[in-house]
């Protein structure tokens, strides 16, 4: 395991939040529900920045010979990311073998996809469009 890397995005209070609510959808929409817009698009960083710190998007891990596309390594970082920090931490830095049992798993898993929840969430608000909300919110972290 690798040390924990620091990001002004990560926040304590997100590693709580998701540890209490990414049990199932019910729980995760009802606690979206109550975060304001601003919190959503924190909260949104959050997950992008340490889904990205696991493995990039186009770094996959290598199942059965076979790279894992971009699309499915964001829904494996993200469940990563959404099952607590000591889970994220325990991926940094981890081998292919590992990153694809953790695959399986996901596979067989009926959790909510994350940063979907959170788009609807922030859509529900009218808020506008996340992806340039985060875009400018870790723009201003930078």
């Amino acid at each position: 395991m690798s040390a924990e890397p620091q990001h002004p995005a990560l926040r304590d209070a997100w590693w709580a939040f998701l540890e209490a609510r990414f049990t199932d959808r019910a729980t995760l929409a009802a606690g979206l529900a109550e975060l304001d817009a601003p919190a959503l698009v924190s909260l949104a960083a959050h997950v992008i920045v340490a889904r990205n710190l696991v493995r990039a998007r186009d770094q996959g891990p290598e199942i059965e010979g076979q790279r894992l596309n971009p699309l499915a390594t964001e829904e494996l970082t993200e469940w990563i990311v959404g099952k607590g920090r000591a889970s994220w931490r325990s991926c940094l830095g981890a081998p292919d073998a590992l990153l694809a049992r953790l695959y399986a798993r996901f596979l067989e898993a009926s959790s909510p996809q994350l940063l979907g929840e959170i788009f609807h969430a922030y859509t529900a608000r009218g808020a506008g469009d996340l992806n340039d909300a985060v875009d400018a919110y870790l723009a201003a972290d930078a």
